[in-house]
Order: C-alpha cells, then sequence, then structure tokens
C-alpha cells in the first residue's frame, strides 16, 4: 500500500478589490491497488479526511480524482463555517506570489 502526500490549493481570488492568497494543504494518502475489495480499480484516501477517497482506472486518475475531493471537502469545511481537523489545520502553508 503506497503512502504519499497529495496537495490541494486553492487558486487567488478577487475580493472586493483585494487579492486573497491561497492555501496549499500537504496531506497524507494512501493508494491501493486494484482488487476485488477495490472493484477492480485504484482507490486513493486521505486518511485524515474522514470519507475524502477516489477512485480510477490508473493510479495517477484515482490521485488526479482525489485532488479535486479533497479540494471540495475543504472548499466545503470554509463555506459551513467548520474547523478543519486538528491534523490538516498543522499541515497547511501559506503561499505567498511575490
Amino acid at each position: 500500500m503506497p503512502f504519499g502526500a497529495v496537495s490541494s490549493s486553492r487558486e487567488f481570488r478577487h475580493i472586493a478589490g483585494a487579492v486573497e492568497m491561497a492555501t496549499q494543504y500537504k496531506l497524507p494518502y494512501t493508494l491501493k491497488a486494484p482488487s476485488e475489495e477495490t472493484e477492480d480499480m485504484y482507490l486513493a484516501e486521505v486518511p485524515v479526511l474522514p470519507g475524502c477517497r477516489a477512485w480510477g482506472a490508473t493510479a495517477e486518475e484515482a490521485l488526479f480524482n482525489l485532488e479535486g475531493v479533497t479540494a471540495d471537502y475543504i472548499a466545503s469545511c470554509e463555506a459551513h463555517g467548520d474547523a478543519l481537523p486538528a491534523a490538516i489545520a498543522a499541515a497547511g502553508e501559506l503561499v505567498v506570489a511575490v
């Protein structure tokens, strides 16, 4: 079972004339090879985000899909005022464009 990190980031947004900086998270993930358990697809998961998983026909596709799912999960937390899990909040990096 490979273990790595998936990045999730928001693009810069213009809000009332101001530019909001993107936040980037480097999160651990697991990747499972196709098997009967994964319905013969690759399965990628971010263990620190409950239910955050994605499937793909290839490892690359599963990880690509996982990035989108992870970004949506974080955006939903922010939109609803929900706190991010402590493990993800501590992993954040502020990306500054100069």
